[in-house]
């Protein structure tokens, strides 16, 4: 007799849809008919803070897979690579490179905090005052103003010449930067 018509694929949490199998050549006798499965693993991808993006997960068969290029984004971060553990504590991994997979996993984008220069400008005044570097996300306090102008009083600092930016008073802190900045002194 011939084999019946398969019937639906066979289930199982964590595995993907099996086949059929049979032992024994035909079915004039008594056949042992088994379903089989594979099992299947997922491999996460986590933002870890992002502001934006996404990055598909995968999933199939226990094996290698190739680590996805980073497809999120995160204010003032710059993209570092991946890691099993959200602190960067566990096995880091770039994007491109091969992870062997035998159960479920998640990685872990990592971020470094962008660094910026700020740049002063003696706006009409006279003197100098070295460059500083601020670090994204950590409140950093401005130096003080190295700057003279005859005849002025510093006001502090502005991120237009005219006054007319973002204003930063004397020894306070910077707000958040996304790049480089230059301040203008500001006189009264």
């Amino acid at each position: 007799a011939a084999m019946p018509a398969n019937p639906a694929a066979p289930s199982h949490d964590g595995y993907q849809p099996g086949v059929w199998d049979r032992s024994g050549g035909t079915l004039d006798k008594d056949t042992t008919i088994t379903a089989g499965y594979e099992r299947t693993v997922h491999l996460t991808y986590d933002g870890n803070g992002n502001t934006s993006g996404h990055v598909d997960g995968v999933t199939g068969r226990p094996g290698d897979v190739k680590v996805a290029a980073n497809g999120f984004a995160r204010t003032g971060h710059t993209f570092t690579g991946w890691n099993t553990r959200a602190d960067g504590s566990g096995i880091a991994y770039k994007a491109g490179g091969a992870l062997h997979l035998d159960a479920d996993a998640t990685l872990y984008a990592q971020w470094r905090a962008n660094a910026y220069k700020v740049a002063f400008d003696a706006n009409k005044g006279t003197g100098t005052m070295v460059d500083e570097m601020f670090v994204y996300d950590r409140p950093q306090a401005l130096t003080e103003n190295g700057f003279k102008r005859d005849g002025y009083t510093f006001t502090g600092w502005n991120t237009k010449p005219d006054g007319s930016g973002v204003s930063v008073k004397e020894g306070a802190a910077l707000p958040m930067l996304t790049g480089d900045a230059t301040l203008y002194a500001q006189w009264s």
